[in-house]
């Protein structure tokens, strides 16, 4: 049963047997996980996604100075049908959330902005897939509004992570520049990392509320 849990304010996942997982806070296929860039268009538009919003305010972190400055985006909507995040810039605007059986698969390099008041889930995705994938070389940066009161929160199905790989997939580039981001791993994968008995890859917390959960038999929080 449950792990132990750190709580931080702001803001690899397991192999075999054992029960309970780390947490860690730092405040025919519905699935799309091997669908080509090429699918994804240029714009980043995904093939079940036409929705294009216009300019789109959020908070950019300079790495240099370690601050966050006000910053422009044009960008594609996310929808209930969305099942791919290709290259280019998204925004989550209202409730949205992803059905049962489905995920999101993040393909190349993907930047969420989670706009204020926004709520994105993805409560179950399947067995062996994760909420949102983010594998191998792939690439998801999430960003918030000036309030920071957007939230993302993903669920992985059994061995899938939260936010990161399926089942043995390893862990992509995940980092969280604000919102709030809720991951949990489903059975043996991490919170925001890698699926079953995969490396956990390269996730870097900037700001925002994080709460990272790892499944049962030692899924790891974040890793």
């Amino acid at each position: 049963s449950g792990g132990d849990g750190a709580d931080y304010g702001f803001g690899g996942s397991g192999g075999g047997g054992g029960s309970g997982g780390d947490s860690g806070s730092v405040s025919g296929d519905n699935h799309a996980s091997e669908m080509p860039e090429s699918l994804c268009g240029t714009n980043g538009l995904d093939v079940a996604m036409a929705v294009l919003k216009g300019p789109v305010s959020y908070l950019d972190y300079d790495a240099d100075t370690g601050t966050f400055t006000n910053a422009v985006r044009e960008c594609a909507l996310v929808t209930s049908a969305t099942r791919v995040l290709g290259n280019g810039w998204y925004a989550v605007q209202g409730t949205v959330t992803i059905p049962a059986g489905a995920n999101l698969s993040v393909v190349g390099t993907a930047h969420l902005i989670l706009c204020d008041g926004a709520k994105l889930t993805i409560p179950s995705p399947g067995e062996n897939y994760a909420g949102v994938r983010v594998q191998g070389d792939a690439s998801l940066a999430i960003y918030a509004q000036a309030a920071g009161t957007g939230a993302l929160t993903a669920t992985g199905g059994d061995r899938g992570a939260g936010i990161g790989g399926g089942s043995y997939g390893s862990g992509g580039t995940v980092t969280i520049n604000g919102g709030t981001v809720t991951a949990t791993g489903g059975s043996s994968g991490a919170g925001i990392g890698g699926g079953d008995q995969s490396a956990g890859g390269l996730v870097t917390v900037n700001g925002g509320a994080v709460t990272a959960t790892g499944g049962a038999w030692y899924g790891a929080g974040i890793g």
